[in-house]
């Protein structure tokens, strides 16, 4: 067994991007949509099988949570986000979603969803 393996954090030099890490692959990007729509899919499918008493409007904002949530978990794991969000500065680093994802207390704080489906939710679903 190899032992003497090392990481090389250096984002390859390519097109920022905030949300993936500059030098996402297709398969990467693809993999990362395709599981955040998966789980968009699933909660609404989910609440309407339920027939939870929900307008348009609560059906969106769920599916644009799940959206987010899912994928961002799926994103958060690809070498190309670790490397632009934890290594030396990349292109991405120049935008302010680039400079935001490097001030992890201020990137969570920014995640409102607990407080939008306490807001917007009855309280019997939460």
């Amino acid at each position: 067994m190899k032992t003497d393996s090392a990481v090389d954090w250096t984002a390859p030099d390519a097109k920022g991007d905030a949300l993936l890490g500059a030098g996402a692959t297709r398969a990467e990007k693809t993999l990362t949509y395709g599981v955040g729509v998966a789980g968009a899919a699933l909660i609404v499918i989910a609440a309407w099988i339920e027939n939870v008493d929900w307008n348009v409007v609560l059906y969106i904002v769920a599916a644009i949570i799940a959206l987010d949530v899912v994928g961002g978990v799926v994103a958060n794991g690809l070498n190309a986000a670790k490397r632009d969000h934890f290594g030396p500065p990349s292109a991405t680093g120049r935008s302010v979603g680039g400079r935001l994802v490097r001030r992890p207390v201020l990137f969570t704080a920014l995640h409102v969803h607990p407080i939008i489906v306490g807001l917007v939710y009855p309280p019997h679903l939460w």
